[in-house]
């Protein structure tokens, strides 16, 4: 017999601290979406995106390495269609004014609240609900 189950959204984790990475997986999976791997630089997150193909990119805005998140979503995505959630420690005008030119669904600020993201990644649902032309769950059979 067969199973009906809805497949969840699919996110993927750029963070450089691994404490935080680790909270905000917990966080993105307790929410009901799949977490399909993290990245703590830009130059790794570019390589695991282009073969994960994740719809959600979840990523702080400072990381190690020579990208930040910004440079990161913005190259990502000549691979790679998703919608991006940025997360920064810094509340500078400067820094969001630089991703609005690559585009996001969400800015959050640190330390995130589990009701913050909740409602970023709703945000992000709805966007990808509308841009699909079909519901928000997929159902698929196993």
């Amino acid at each position: 017999m067969n199973d009906l189950k809805i497949k969840q959204r699919t996110v993927f984790i750029i963070e450089d601290n691994l404490v935080l990475s680790m909270i905000i997986n917990r966080l993105v999976t307790s929410l009901g979406y799949e977490v399909l791997g993290d990245a703590k630089s830009g130059e790794d997150a570019i390589e695991k995106i282009k073969i994960l193909k994740p719809e959600i990119v979840l990523t702080d805005v400072r990381l190690d390495g020579v990208m930040n998140g910004i440079e990161t979503v913005k190259t990502a995505r000549m691979h790679s269609d998703f919608q991006t959630i940025f997360i920064s420690g810094s509340a500078d005008d400067s820094e969001r004014l630089k991703a609005e030119k690559v585009g996001y669904i969400e800015y959050l600020l640190k330390p995130v609240r589990k009701v913050d993201l909740a409602n970023a990644l709703q945000k992000t649902e709805m966007y990808l609900r509308r841009k699909m032309g079909k519901s928000a769950m997929k159902l698929v059979v196993e």
